[in-house]
């Protein structure tokens, strides 16, 4: 990273904005390891693109979440829409 805004650029999202997603979500606990057993059965799937994209479709622009002028944050705005879709390693 090079600057603030390639910084800011690697921000995804938040909770809520993930909600409609994890709606259906299991959750994993002590009582019942079956995602951890799921987990381990599709160690080799390679499916991250398709998850991180799943993920990126609920991303919104946090219009609180960063402060400065409004030259940066369009800069972000930006950095963050041209990421969209894109391979982030």
């Amino acid at each position: 990273m090079h600057s603030a805004v390639e910084l800011a650029a690697l921000y995804v999202g938040r909770g809520s904005d993930l909600s409609p997603w994890l709606a259906d979500a299991q959750i994993n606990d002590d009582r019942s390891l079956r995602l951890q057993y799921l987990a381990g059965l599709s160690l080799n799937d390679y499916n991250q693109d398709a998850i991180y994209n799943a993920i990126l479709s609920y991303n919104r622009f946090p219009e609180d979440l960063f402060t400065g002028p409004a030259d940066l944050r369009e800069a972000v705005r930006k950095k963050l829409e041209s990421t969209k879709g894109t391979k982030r390693t």
